[in-house]
């Protein structure tokens, strides 16, 4: 099972990760929240060198639903991210 598959999810005991990589993850996650926050869009792309256009999908992130401790990359992914909370706050 890839880990796209398993989609966002906090970090598990059976797979592990280095606590400065999850760490480095938080705090993009913490920018990315507070740059989306103030209106900007953000995105990033998660590939190797060599990687082709077509090998690359594309894949929406809603920062509402998915926690900072959940945020996970994939390869060969174009990662958009975005809040439902701040669409909904732009309406009022």
């Amino acid at each position: 099972m890839s880990s796209i598959e398993l989609g966002f999810g906090e970090p598990v005991y059976w797979y592990e990760e280095p606590s400065d990589e999850i760490k480095a993850t938080k705090i993009f996650y913490d920018e990315i929240s507070s740059l989306i926050s103030q209106g900007n869009k953000v995105d990033c792309i998660e590939i190797w060198a060599g990687t082709k256009r077509d090998q690359i999908k594309h894949l929406e992130v809603d920062l509402s639903s998915v926690r900072g401790d959940a945020l996970r990359f994939y390869e060969n992914h174009h990662f958009v991210f975005n809040s439902a909370e701040k669409k909904t706050a732009n309406r009022l």
